[in-house]
C-alpha cells in the first residue's frame, strides 16, 4: 500500500511539472490581440477598445490612424486621453502577482519615443486650433518623457523645443521663459551636432507659415533572448528612405499624398521644404539603456536555472523510484518521491516566472516629423 501511494505521489509531481511547462510555453507564444494592433484603417466607428484590449495602446493606434485620414479633432481627443495615462502604472492585482508580472503583462503606457511624439503631436494639434496655452505644458512634459535625456542635460528632441519657442512667442511669455527655451534648443542641437541650424530653426519657429509634416511608419519591436527577455527594434519597410532620414536635423523636401500636415500658423499655398527634426527609429534607442533590461535578464537566468534544476530532480526522482521499486527499498522510494516533488516545485516556479519583455508597440506611429516653412 505504501509503495502504491509513493508511486502515485511521484506521478502527480511529474504531471504537475509537465502541466506547468506546457502553460509557460503557451504564455510565451501568446500574441497581442489583433483587434488592438491592426487598426491602421481605424475610423470613428471604433467607439471603444475591444473587450480586454489595453485602452492606451488602442487609443494611440487609433489617434495616429485617424490623423492619416485627416480627422484632426478626433485624433486630438484620443491623444489627450492616452497621454493622460502615461504616468499611471497601477496594476489591479495582489502584491505577489505584481512582483511576478513582467512588462508584457502590465498596462501599456507607451515606449519613450512614442510618448514624446504622441505628446508633441497633441501639442501641435492644439497649436493648430490656436490653443498655445494648452500646448506649452504638454511640450514641457514631452521633454521630461524623453528617455534619451540624462537628468543633467536637455532632451535631444529638437522638435519639442522648436514648437515651445513658437508658442512662447505667440503667448508673449516672459523673457526668462523665452531665454530658457532658447537655451534648451541650443543644447538639444549640440547633442545632435547641429548647432549651426539654430538661427534657421528659430526663424522657422517664429515665421508666419509653419507646418508639422508627419510621414512613414515607425520602427518594429521584436522579441529576443531565450525567454523573450530582450527586445530589438527593426526599421519599418515603410520608413522614409530619402533625404531627412536618420538622426539630427537635415534639409528635407516632403511631398506625397500620404503626408499628414498640421498647420501651426498661417495657412498658405502648400509648403514642402524645411527641416527633418525627428526620427522614431533613431529616438527608439536610448542613451543609457533601460533599467528594466537588467532586471529581466536576471529573471530569465533564474527561470532557466529553476527549469533546468527541476528537470534534473524529476529525472533523478524517476530513476530512483524505478530502482527502489524493483528492490522494494522503502528508503529509496521515499528519496525518489522527494526528488520528484522537489523537481515539480522548481519546474512550477520556473513556469511562473515571467521574464518576457514588452514587445507591444504603436504600429501606426509616424517615423519622420519635419518642420516645413517654404
Amino acid at each position: 500500500m505504501m509503495l502504491r501511494r509513493l508511486l502515485w505521489l511521484a506521478l502527480a509531481a511529474v504531471s504537475t511539472a509537465l502541466t506547468s511547462m506546457t502553460l509557460i510555453a503557451c504564455a510565451h507564444t501568446r500574441e497581442d490581440d489583433p483587434d488592438v494592433v491592426e487598426v491602421v484603417g481605424a475610423d470613428l466607428s471604433f467607439a471603444a477598445a475591444p473587450e480586454g484590449a489595453d485602452d492606451t495602446l488602442h487609443e494611440l493606434e487609433r489617434a495616429f490612424s485617424l490623423l492619416r485620414r485627416g480627422k484632426h479633432a478626433a485624433a486630438r481627443k484620443l491623444l489627450e486621453q492616452a497621454t493622460a495615462r502615461f504616468d499611471d502604472l497601477a496594476l489591479q492585482s495582489t502584491p505577489l502577482e505584481q512582483a511576478l508580472a513582467s512588462d508584457a503583462n502590465k498596462p501599456y503606457r507607451g515606449r519613450p519615443h512614442e510618448r514624446v511624439l504622441a505628446s508633441t503631436v497633441l501639442a501641435a494639434l492644439d497649436i493648430e486650433r490656436g490653443r498655445c496655452d494648452l500646448a506649452i505644458p504638454t511640450l514641457r512634459n514631452a521633454a521630461y518623457l524623453d528617455a534619451r535625456a540624462r537628468p543633467d542635460e536637455a532632451s535631444d528632441a529638437v522638435l519639442v523645443h522648436t514648437l515651445a519657442l513658437r508658442c512662447l512667442e505667440q503667448t508673449k511669455a516672459g523673457k526668462s521663459d523665452s531665454d530658457r527655451v532658447h537655451e534648451e534648443l541650443k543644447r538639444a542641437l549640440a547633442i545632435t551636432g547641429d548647432e549651426e541650424r539654430f538661427a534657421a530653426l528659430e526663424a522657422a519657429a517664429l515665421g508666419e507659415v509653419l507646418v508639422l509634416a508627419l510621414d512613414g511608419l515607425g520602427p518594429i519591436v521584436v522579441a529576443d533572448g531565450a525567454h523573450g527577455e530582450r527586445t530589438r527594434t527593426e526599421r519599418s519597410s515603410r520608413a522614409p528612405t530619402k533625404d531627412g532620414d536618420g538622426a539630427g536635423v537635415s534639409d528635407v523636401v516632403v511631398r506625397g499624398a500620404d503626408v499628414v500636415r498640421i498647420w501651426l500658423g498661417k495657412r498658405s499655398p502648400p509648403v514642402s521644404r524645411g527641416f527633418s527634426v525627428w526620427s522614431s527609429a533613431q529616438q527608439a534607442t536610448t542613451i543609457g539603456g533601460r533599467p528594466y533590461d537588467e532586471v529581466l535578464a536576471q529573471r530569465a537566468q533564474q527561470k532557466t536555472k529553476a527549469l533546468t534544476d527541476g528537470r534534473t530532480s524529476l529525472d533523478k526522482g524517476a530513476a530512483t523510484l524505478i530502482d527502489a521499486s524493483r528492490r522494494k527499498d522503502m528508503k529509496g522510494l521515499l528519496a525518489g518521491a522527494l526528488f520528484a516533488t522537489s523537481g515539480a516545485g522548481l519546474t512550477a516556479i520556473g513556469a511562473a516566472t515571467d521574464a518576457r519583455a514588452d514587445v507591444r508597440y504603436v504600429r501606426s506611429l509616424f517615423e519622420r516629423a519635419s518642420l516645413l516653412s517654404h
